[in-house]
């Protein structure tokens, strides 16, 4: 992981643009999940972007600023790690929630429609 960080590092344009292109990539495979479990039936209780919010907020806090005084480079290199880790976990976690729920629900006003 620190030959990747070194890397980006080195190479700051390169790294951003793909850095967007994953987070794109990312989306297309949450709403492709959240969509695929609602087709073969299965909805994510809300209690689980409930929970995938709390700990992204909670990462996003405690997430190490450069400012601060850590024990060593390793710690805050780390904990940054750590934090970014939980974000997209979180995010991840949300995203197939919202897709899959939202497909549901879209699905069940329509049948009542009719």
């Amino acid at each position: 992981m620190r030959k990747i960080s070194t890397w980006a590092n080195q190479h700051r344009h390169p790294a951003r643009c793909m850095i967007v292109v994953l987070k794109f990539m990312l989306l297309g495979i949450a709403v492709w999940t959240g969509q695929s479990l609602a087709r073969i039936g299965i909805t994510i209780p809300d209690l689980v972007s409930v929970i995938g919010l709390i700990s992204l907020l909670i990462a996003a806090v405690l997430y190490p600023s450069r400012m601060q005084n850590h024990r060593t480079v390793r710690h805050l290199y780390l904990h940054q790690k750590t934090c970014d880790f939980i974000i997209t976990i979180s995010t991840f976690a949300i995203l197939v929630s919202t897709v899959n729920n939202q497909l549901y629900s879209r699905a069940s006003v329509l049948t009542y429609a009719n």
